[in-house]
């Protein structure tokens, strides 16, 4: 069975390296009923797409010199969501040319919404030498394998990353064969994809680069040769609500912290700016709205339908020892994003976890919380999962039964996160959004992981594993945070939750309240001159020329 799996792994491989492979790939979708539903929901949102727009978006060609690559995305929603950037670039005075996956649906879609300049994706690739078994020969760990890079290109952890997440794993056992094999195969598709970078870097030779995730393999390997090459890339993702968008401008000397932290100028004026009451009021209201109205991280479902519940309701309810203070556990989902970002003290997210929570065993001084993280629901249904979660599964490879002062909260619970400020008197994550919501409240935030909001002054950071887990075994030690701590907290958040996000007026971005989160995107514009007119349009484009890492509202 494993030598068929690893025969099967191999064919596709190779039909990779193909010019045939996206008829190859259409077909095989088409084969299955999965596949099938897929394309069909696909081909039924271009139609919609279609019908909606009823405008045309292209441009005359501009003689602009600066060209700005975008690496083209996969679905029908996000391409329609994409316009806004697209279009800021043109505003800005860039053509922009679009790498494209091998499908007509996407193709079509990329034309609906204006953009003729489309290259596949595939004509820069090529069979390239493989020197994935004996760089693997030279491992004896997936540490060291996530350490391989070829060319200052991050090839072995774009693939361990990849590989992750295609296997919604939390680690990756070395010894397994399979994979082992698996790891050798992908290794060998980044090095491949780092020597299409570089081919695309030095064939169209671009001023910037756009990109939505930048630790997966195709998109890692662009971002790190474009970074190589000095070339800057700029990135957005969805904001914590509705309408909004995250932008942030990655050069060599910023290329390793979270899309949705502050640059250091702006963290700087944020610090310096005269903090008032009515500061903390506008703060607090957005959390406050956000969360009662579901709209807290809609991308992935976070806080649908969920209930706030008073103190001594949760405590009731969890069953906690009201006569001690009470660590709240907030775990990342170990196989999403990992190791896109900073410095871990762990392996990985799963391997932090698992210490904590033998450490949270052995401290019964005060109650335990370990919070599932509920953007599993989404995932699972978006990946039609209907396993255990990742969570659990760890919990179990440490012990058969938790002892009584450590309580578990799943995924599915109706427990409004915004409710637990009430009972926590610690929070853990490595580098979670939980952690700068936490501090706002005084409540102290363990980190175990750089390159968001570690070491500015209201986190309680440690430089090593043995150093980290002697402060979990200690926690109940800790004290609320100062004044002043608490106050470098909010004026974080407040430049994180008020200052970062790009509110939307020309396109309306949201996320239905549905299982899987679906992306819904209106056109709020009837011209392509009435778009190009829209004051969204033309705060992003400024934002382009000005230089400045972070897009950031004029608040200070």
């Amino acid at each position: 069975m494993l030598e068929l799996q690893m025969i099967k792994i191999k064919v596709i491989s190779l039909l990779k390296r193909t010019p045939f492979f996206s008829i190859i790939r259409s077909a095989v979708l088409n084969l299955s009923k999965e596949g099938r539903n897929l394309r069909r929901n696909e081909r039924k949102l271009l139609k919609d797409l279609e019908i909606r727009i009823g405008l045309e978006l292209k441009q005359p060609v501009s003689y602009s010199k600066k060209i700005v690559l975008i690496l083209g995305l996969s679905r029908v929603s996000a391409i329609a969501s994409e316009v806004i950037i697209r279009k800021s670039f043109e505003l800005a005075g860039y053509r922009c040319i679009v790498l494209l996956p091998d499908d007509e649906i996407v193709k079509k879609a990329y034309s609906l919404t204006g953009s003729d300049e489309l290259i596949p994706y595939s004509e820069f690739l090529g069979s390239t030498e493989n020197h994935s078994t004996r760089l693997l020969s030279l491992c004896s760990s997936i540490s060291n394998v996530v350490k391989i890079a070829v060319d200052r290109i991050s090839c072995g952890k774009f693939a361990v990353s990849t590989l992750m997440r295609k296997k919604r794993a939390g680690s990756l056992d070395f010894n397994d064969s399979k994979t082992h094999f698996e790891l050798g195969n992908m290794l060998n598709v980044s090095f491949q994809n780092a020597h299409a970078a570089k081919k695309i870097i030095n064939t169209l030779n671009p001023d910037a680069l756009v990109l939505v995730d930048r630790g997966y393999s195709r998109s890692g390997e662009l971002f790190d040769e474009s970074i190589n090459n000095q070339t800057p890339v700029f990135t957005w993702n969805s904001g914590h609500k509705n309408n909004t968008l995250i932008l942030k401008k990655y050069t060599s000397k910023n290329k390793n912290v979270h899309p949705s932290s502050l640059s250091e100028e702006n963290w700087n004026k944020l610090k310096e700016m005269k903090w008032e009451e009515k500061h903390w009021n506008i703060l607090k209201s957005e959390l406050d709205c956000c969360y009662k109205s579901g709209e807290w991280y809609s991308e992935v479902g976070t806080q649908v339908n969920n209930i706030s519940f008073n103190k001594m309701q949760l405590i009731d309810l969890l069953k906690l020892n009201p006569k001690l203070k009470t660590a709240i556990i907030y775990p990342h989902i170990f196989w999403d994003a990992t190791f896109f970002w900073g410095d871990d003290l762990f392996e990985n997210y799963e391997d932090w976890f698992i210490q904590t929570v033998k450490e949270a065993i052995s401290n019964d001084k005060v109650n335990w919380i370990i919070k599932v993280h509920p953007a599993n629901l989404v995932k699972d249904n978006r990946d039609k999962y209907f396993g255990k979660h990742s969570e659990i599964i760890a919990i179990n490879k440490i012990t058969d039964k938790l002892p009584a002062h450590i309580k578990v909260i799943p995924a599915e619970t109706n427990i409004s996160t915004y409710s637990l400020f009430d009972i926590m008197d610690y929070c853990l994550t490595v580098r979670g959004t939980i952690g700068i919501e936490s501090a706002c409240f005084g409540i102290p935030t363990i980190t175990a992981g750089s390159g968001r909001y570690d070491n500015l002054g209201f986190t309680i950071d440690s430089n090593t594993r043995e150093e980290y887990l002697s402060k979990i075994n200690n926690i109940e030690k800790n004290n609320k945070l100062t004044t002043k701590q608490t106050e470098l907290a909010r004026r974080y958040a407040f430049g994180v939750f008020i200052g970062r996000p790009t509110h939307l007026e020309s396109i309306k971005i949201s996320y239905k309240k549905n299982k899987t989160a679906d992306l819904k995107v209106d056109f709020e514009f009837d011209t392509l001159g009435e778009l190009f007119k829209s004051n969204d349009l033309d705060s992003i484009s400024r934002w382009i020329k000005s230089g400045d890492e972070d897009y950031f509202n004029n608040l200070l």
